[in-house]
Formats: C-alpha cells, structure tokens, sequence
C-alpha cells in the first residue's frame, strides 16, 4: 500500500451485563433462549420507558455492523463516523415498532420481562451472558473507537454504491 491510505474511525458501543463489560465492534443482540419462542422485552432510552414487546429479540449495531444483522433483519444502513446506534426488534409482535437511531448519551437498557424464558446477550456474535427473567443489559455508545484502513479512491459511498447500488 506503501503508506496511501486513510484511517477511518468507527463508533463502538459499551455493553453492561450481569457485572462485566464489553466493547463492541459490530452489534449487541438480545435473543430469546430457546428457539421458537418468543420472549418479551421492556426496553428504556435515555432513561426513559419507552415499552414492552413481545418479540424473538432485539440487536444494537453500529455504523460498522449496521451492514449486517441488522440490515437482514429490515435496519436501516447506518453511515461510517455517525456516533450513533441503530435499535432495531427480531420478529416483533406488533405493526408499529421500526428501527430507531439513537446518539451518544441515549442509553439503551433492556429488561427480560418474560415471567419465565430467559434470554442471551450476545457480543458481536458471541453469547457473553444469560439474561433470566426480571434481568437487564445496558447498551450505549462507547468511549473507544475501532480504526479502519481505506484506500484513498474507496469511500463509504462507492463501496455501498458497488454492494447495494443498482447494476
């Protein structure tokens, strides 16, 4: 590359659960344990109660991993360098919920408000923690940053322009 190239810093986020914290790359994701059936989350931002949805799970993903498992699962494609989030529900059982962007400072807190199914958070797709009914996981934006090489002539837009664009 002989040193021609630029580094892009990307927002992480900061997940607190069951007395450890981890930092995120791509996503946070709260799943229902077992499969096939549905558990129920309450979910608060910025302090405040937001509400309570039945639904298969919920995923927390940065600009980075915003391309992922939350674009599959109807997520908006969150633009490199925002220092945001994007909240987006798994199968929710409701016609009204859509995804939300929130910025630093809108901390996410999710409760397992299942009077019986417990729930796993995972951390970039890695189960870091059961999550029993009555039991919850903090989400924010993180302090640190993650870093990525790009060549000069690859922007953020011409590589969404080469995957998502029309041929």
């Amino acid at each position: 590359f002989a040193g021609e190239y630029r580094v892009a810093e990307l927002a992480t986020l900061g997940v607190e659960v069951g007395g450890n914290t981890h930092v995120v790359i791509n996503d946070a994701v709260v799943a229902g344990s077992t499969l096939g059936r549905m558990i129920e989350l309450d979910y608060s931002i910025g302090g405040e109660p937001i509400g309570s949805l039945p639904c298969d799970g919920l995923i927390c993903a940065t600009p980075a991993g915003s391309t992922a498992y939350n674009l599959s699962n109807g997520g908006p494609v969150l633009v490199w360098g925002l220092d945001a989030a994007v909240l987006s529900f798994v199968a929710p059982h409701s016609l009204h919920v859509r995804p939300l962007v929130i910025g630093r400072g809108s901390d996410l807190v999710v409760r397992n408000a299942s009077p019986e199914a417990g729930a796993t958070v995972l951390v970039d797709g890695h189960a870091v923690s059961e999550l029993a009914p009555g039991a919850d996981v903090s989400i924010r934006i993180g302090e640190r940053r993650s870093r990525i090489a790009m060549l000069p002539e690859q922007t953020f837009f011409r590589r969404y322009g080469d995957v998502f664009g029309a041929a």
